[in-house]
């Protein structure tokens, strides 16, 4: 049986922040990095958090960066579907948390499609299944959560040091992890043994999380003393990660833009920990989320029809843009812009109320093509449509992701009118295949737009709910397009920002970059 006892092994003498060789001035980075989640995507998704760990890890690791993840091994995660394997050194250990010690084990594994190793942690009965926000929100009394968060911190670190594993950089990923920096900054054990490693926090939200009773300190491993009023883990009462994390992270980096805005305001708020936040400001990163772009590349797409870029866009589109007229025989009218609609990105109630306007809408010197499902109460209405005005529109039922990218790549324009993590995504596609985008004017997808450079803002939003404003979107973009030559110049604007995750990785490791003089 291995037991930890304490943390009596210690970094190798020659282990350093970070590794770099400076040549011709240029650094070339390799960080070795710890992620410590509650959630790791497919294996036990309850939001973005999962989600965040799973494609930005895999974007470390493509940029040649050492990654591994620790995550609780819960009940509901299938460990044949997932290949997960006994760790022969870790299959029977004593994690010491406090004045205790709990058994566990620990299993290994891949994110799917990756070599980023994942080790599971698996304490019988503490991690039956992964808690979603809402579960977990000010769940001080209900049931062990607290021991089961509280655990994953500790073993986390003490399971690097069973490893002989010294990151230079531990990213603490959602306030269930955000412990961590507590217990690195005032357990000397924990510090002699992470002595040169950035500490980082990712806060989601700062609602979202659990204030614990301070009753069960011991339980999670910290002293009662330390839970006094004022204290580093107090907030409202109660015993609070994030408050500890946020106040000794070395960096706090999030991926939600609205908590950037509200850090960077200089008025008052209610909010404690916002207010604690805006004390920080000079440790604040904020980070665009990335996209899945893998499989959404015009210029090796087999499933549109003509591959291209932006050096040859105008011929791929037109090839495109034919393609899909003879399949679903449109009118040949090169003066006319085809405009693109997937109804599945927008919401029942946005369709009614371009329906309500579908007169002045649909009867615009444009063909649409829009990507049905057979949803009975969407069919429905898409079937007026389609028969209201079957010289400008066409709908296609299907459910199909290759019938979606044909559309992207042959139309001219695309239409997004709401916002929703799927319509976020799909604004990446539709500019990466040099398509003009009309959308709503939340401020998550004009952010992206700007990417492309629009200084007095992007003429194609319309304010969200408002129809009419969407009808005279149309026509202002219709009348761009006549004009070719500035048509194309848009669309290749267009294509330029690089939205995926390797991108979003490579800013979050000029962090740690050396600044050469």
């Amino acid at each position: 049986m291995t037991s930890t006892g304490g943390l009596t092994s210690k970094p190798p003498t020659h282990s350093i922040l970070i590794h770099f060789v400076n040549t011709n001035r240029n650094w070339e980075i390799t960080l070795k990095v710890l992620f410590i989640s509650s959630e790791v995507s497919p294996f036990s998704r309850t939001g973005a958090a999962g989600d965040f760990t799973n494609s930005f890890c895999k974007a470390l690791k493509s940029l040649g960066h050492e990654v591994r993840i620790v995550t609780p091994r819960y009940s509901t995660i299938r460990e044949r579907r997932f290949g997960l394997r006994d760790v022969s050194r870790l299959t029977a250990l004593k994690i010491r948390v406090g004045e205790r010690e709990i058994a566990c084990s620990v299993k290994s594994g891949f994110l799917v499609g990756s070599k980023v190793q994942v080790y599971f942690l698996d304490c019988p009965g503490i991690f039956p299944r992964p808690r979603p926000e809402q579960d977990c929100r000010n769940g001080a009394e209900k049931g062990d959560i607290h021991r089961g968060f509280a655990l994953l911190n500790h073993a986390a670190l003490q399971l690097m040091t069973l490893l002989n594993w010294y990151p230079e950089v531990i990213h603490c990923n959602g306030w269930q992890t955000a412990l961590t920096p507590y217990l690195l900054k005032r357990r000397a054990d924990y510090r002699e043994c992470y002595s040169k490693a950035f500490i980082v926090v990712q806060p989601f939200s700062l609602s979202n999380h659990t204030l614990f009773n301070p009753s069960k300190a011991e339980d999670m491993g910290i002293l009662p003393e330390e839970v006094n009023i004022d204290g580093l883990l107090d907030c409202e009462g109660g015993v609070s990660f994030l408050k500890a994390g946020l106040t000794l992270a070395d960096k706090v980096i999030t991926i939600n833009s609205k908590l950037l805005e509200e850090a960077n305001l200089q008025i008052p708020c209610e909010s404690y920990l916002m207010e604690l936040l805006k004390n920080r400001r000079d440790t604040l990163h904020y980070f665009k989320a990335g996209v899945d772009l893998d499989e959404w590349d015009p210029s090796t797409d087999p499933k549109i029809a003509h591959q291209y870029q932006s050096e040859n866009l105008e011929e791929g589109k037109a090839g495109n843009r034919a393609t899909l007229r003879r399949r679903y025989k449109l009118e040949e009218a090169p003066d006319v812009p085809i405009v693109g609609m997937i109804s599945r990105l927008i919401d029942q109630t946005t369709l009614e109320k371009i329906n309500q306007n579908s007169a002045q809408t649909f009867t615009a010197p444009m063909k649409f093509l829009v990507s049905g499902i057979k949803d009975p109460e969407r069919e429905a209405l898409l079937r007026r449509w389609s028969e209201s005005y079957q010289k400008q529109m066409t709908v296609v039922f299907t459910g199909s992701e290759a019938v979606e990218r044909q559309i992207i790549a042959g139309s001219d324009i695309f239409v997004l009118p709401v916002y929703n993590e799927a319509s976020r995504r799909y604004l990446a596609y539709v500019m990466k295949y040099g398509t003009i985008p009309i959308i709503c004017d939340h401020h998550e997808m004009l952010e992206m737009i700007s990417e492309s450079g629009f200084p007095d803002g992007y003429p194609f939003a319309f304010p969200s709910g408002r129809i009419t404003g969407f009808t005279k979107v149309l026509k202002q973009v219709e009348k761009i397009f006549l004009r070719k030559p500035a048509w194309l110049d848009l669309c290749r604007r267009m294509m330029e920002p690089d939205f995926s995750w390797e991108a979003t990785a490579a800013r979050y490791v000029e962090l740690f970059t050396p600044k050469g003089d």
